[in-house]
This record gives structure tokens, sequence and C-alpha cells, in this order.
């Protein structure tokens, strides 16, 4: 199954209790939405965050749609190992947190594109599921 293209849609959602925190108060929250889609036309969603600028890492997502448009959806693990070393690792730049805060959000659409596609859960994908409840902080 191929990856026919790749959507970033910039999302910013206000907070409904302003959160305040050392470096002064919250009242919105940024992300970027991640859309894969296949030949078949099945669409995995993910998403990133997007610190430290949001139109920035829309930029790098759109840039890196090229290195996945065409590839096999099922060689995940290569096809991000490719990306890391010839988009970043090979400049020498020190942006790791960043490049690996956009490559989850792609990993993500992967994994729930192949979900989707098997007609499974994802946590059967990987091995299944450890607990049924999941705590919140």
């Amino acid at each position: 199954m191929k990856i026919t293209a790749l959507r970033i849609r910039p999302i910013t959602l206000p907070l409904k209790v302003p959160y305040h925190w050392t470096q002064g108060i919250r009242r919105d929250f940024s992300v970027n939405l991640i859309e894969l889609e296949c030949e078949d036309g099945t669409v995995g969603l993910g998403e990133c965050t997007v610190a430290p600028d949001q139109q920035a890492s829309v930029r790098i997502l759109e840039a890196l749609a090229s290195s996945l448009v065409g590839e096999s959806l099922w060689d995940a693990a290569p096809l991000r190992d490719r990306i890391l070393k010839t988009r970043y690792m090979a400049f020498g730049a020190n942006t790791m947190r960043a490049a690996n805060q956009m490559l989850a959000g792609i990993d993500f659409a992967i994994w729930d594109a192949q979900g989707k596609i098997a007609g499974r859960p994802v946590c059967d994908l990987l091995g299944g599921a450890f607990r049924r409840k999941v705590g919140y902080f």
C-alpha cells in the first residue's frame, strides 16, 4: 500500500482555563494535524507539537512529504530512519528534539492508517492492549 499524500493542518485551540506556568500564561494550544493518505483512500491521522514555531513546523513537514509520497506504508521504520539521516543528521543540525516531534506525528498517522487498513485497533498491531484504561494525571 503506497502513501499518496501528506497534508498538514495547523490548529490552534483555546484552552477552557488559562494555563499558568513559569513561562507565563497560555490561553491556547497549537498542534499540527497530519493527514497521511494511502492509494486506497485510507487516511491516517497523526499530530505533533509545534515548538518553537507552528508555521516553521508546517513548512518542514510539507518538505518531508516528498520523502513519503510513493513509499510503502508498511516500511515505516526504514522510511523514518532514512528521513532522519538524510533530512536532519546529514546537515549536522542539532535539531533532534524538533525532528523527533515531527517524525512522531508522521509515525502516528502511519500506525493509524495501518490499523484502519487491517481493521484492527493500533494496540493489536503493537502486540495487544496492556491495560483497558489509562489514567490522566
